[in-house]
């Protein structure tokens, strides 16, 4: 019995000393065109995808997403963004006049808009911008 608590006592001496491994979080950043991209990677500013679709399924595999709108988003109709278990965070880059809307928009999951212009312009003087039960941040 002693000789088992001895080696017990020892082994938790030896892991103790044993570092503690952390892995840090991928964030990873997706380029979005929609006027002008090509659903490539869309993971540099030279090659940015086109659809909201491949800008979402490029962030597959990461643990956050950031997305930068390139050019302005005009939605003409109802638009869902793809239903996404990371938080998102949409960006629109200077010179982009970021989401124009007439209809309802809908988030897939936990986002974030930062530094982005979002004019709504309803047709029927009702327009939902919806987090669809996640965490929808409108920042500045």
């Amino acid at each position: 019995m002693r000789r088992l608590l001895s080696f017990a006592i020892a082994l938790v001496m030896v892991l103790s000393m044993v570092p503690a491994v952390s892995f840090a979080a991928e964030v990873r950043t997706v380029y979005w065109d929609p006027t002008s991209g090509a659903d490539t990677n869309g993971l540099e500013e030279a090659s940015p995808v086109q659809s909201v679709a491949a800008a979402y399924g490029a962030l597959d595999g990461a643990d956050e997403g950031n997305i930068i709108l390139l050019s302005t988003l005009t939605l003409t109709e109802a638009t869902t963004f793809p239903a996404c278990d990371i938080p998102v965070t949409l960006t629109s880059k200077t010179g982009s006049e970021g989401i124009k809307s007439s209809k309802n928009i809908f988030f897939g999951g936990d986002t974030t808009l930062e530094n982005m212009t979002l004019t709504v312009a309803a047709d029927n003087n009702t327009t939902y911008l919806s987090g669809e039960g996640h965490d929808l941040t409108i920042g500045s």
